[in-house]
């Protein structure tokens, strides 16, 4: 999946740049931190048509304490000194195709909005199968687990609001929601973008 995401993107950079040439259409990377009911990061290739349609090819991925954590579970002493490293988490990794409509917010341009809706090839990480531990040692945690993993289809909304105060940098913000079968993600991106950003 990895491998195939890569290869996507060295092929829409080379349309991108030979369309860039030919008709000035922005082309440009992205990378956000979000915060939200998770915590990640997120990344994207941009190519804007016309100066009102985009398409996007990027990646995700976001992690949270378990949310299936039974209620008096206690870490035990080796997790409070590994610092939280090793305790439960869920972990959801996206790699996402979107399409978008441009509205610009002013003439020149700096400030527009992209209203991206999109599809997400989506894989889980969850802490589960929890089994309660008797006469453990102190050093322990009270449960016993592991992590489950699975992949699911997702479904992405993304209005992005985007300041590209010059030709090559500028700033998003960018609310976002990522829903599936077994979970979803909401939240807030903050980031750079950098590239061909304005004709």
């Amino acid at each position: 999946m990895k491998r195939m995401l890569i290869f996507l993107i060295i092929c829409s950079c080379v349309i991108a740049i030979n369309a860039q040439s030919k008709d000035y259409n922005p082309f440009y990377a992205t990378a956000e931190l979000s915060l939200g009911n998770y915590v990640g990061i997120d990344f994207n290739m941009n190519y804007i048509l016309k100066e009102k349609f985009s398409f996007s090819l990027g990646y995700n991925t976001n992690f949270r304490r378990s949310q299936s954590k039974p209620s008096n579970y206690s870490p035990g002493l080796f997790q409070l000194l590994s610092l939280g490293l090793s305790s439960p988490y869920d972990f959801q990794e996206s790699f996402q195709l979107g399409i978008g409509r441009i509205i610009k917010l002013n003439k020149s341009g700096t400030t527009r909005v992209n209203l991206i809706i999109g599809i997400a090839a989506t894989r889980l990480k969850e802490a589960g199968n929890w089994a309660a531990l008797k006469n453990r040692p102190i050093i322990d945690s009270n449960y016993s687990w592991n992590y489950v993993r699975s992949s699911t289809p997702s479904f992405i909304f993304n209005p992005k609001f985007e300041f590209p105060f010059s030709n090559s940098i500028g700033l998003t913000l960018s609310p976002k929601i990522v829903i599936n079968d077994n979970s979803a993600y909401y939240g807030l991106g903050v980031g750079g973008m950098i590239g061909f950003l304005r004709s």
